[in-house]
């Protein structure tokens, strides 16, 4: 519920921003963080549910991801010259809100949680195996190819309020 929140919240941010910082806080920091406390705990509960079939419950699940990637910039590049930015944002938030409602009163995990204390060397110990490493050696390479700056396009002027 709080990620249902967060990422709404967000976007109800950006339809109001009129500077790049708010932008960066909206879009960059609150609804990115609440869209992952939506997609992972999401994802974890379907694992539960599969065992044989798991893979493909997964995949279908994951799908829905894809399909908002396809609809939501259509949906936005259509309504922009409609009604705006800000209410773009707004009825994407809307809509959201209402997926999130119906997702938080049935997505349920079959085993209850057991909390388990954290402890430093959980986030350590996966270093010490060899593919791991080159896997995140290599994304981290791959990641820092596709975040060169490009001088070739400028940076769009935010108007002032």
């Amino acid at each position: 519920m709080i990620g249902s929140f967060l990422h709404v919240f967000g976007l109800m941010m950006a339809s109001l921003s009129k500077k790049y910082y708010q932008f960066v806080l909206s879009q960059g920091v609150c609804s990115p963080l609440g869209a992952s406390m939506i997609f992972y705990p999401s994802m974890t509960a379907v694992v539960t549910w599969f065992y044989q079939k798991r893979a493909l419950a997964l995949g279908i699940t994951a799908s829905g991801s894809s399909l908002g990637g396809v609809i939501f910039p259509i949906m936005v590049q259509r309504l922009i010259p409609e009604v705006g930015f800000g209410w773009s944002m707004r009825i994407c938030a809307f809509l959201i809100l209402g997926l999130m409602v119906v997702a938080n009163l049935t997505i349920v995990s079959r085993i209850p949680p057991h909390p388990r204390p954290v402890r430093f060397m959980d986030f350590i110990s996966p270093f010490k195996e060899l593919p791991f490493v080159l896997l995140t050696f290599g994304s981290f390479l791959t990641f820092l190819g596709m975040s060169r700056p490009n001088p070739q396009h400028s940076v769009p002027n935010f108007p002032s309020p």
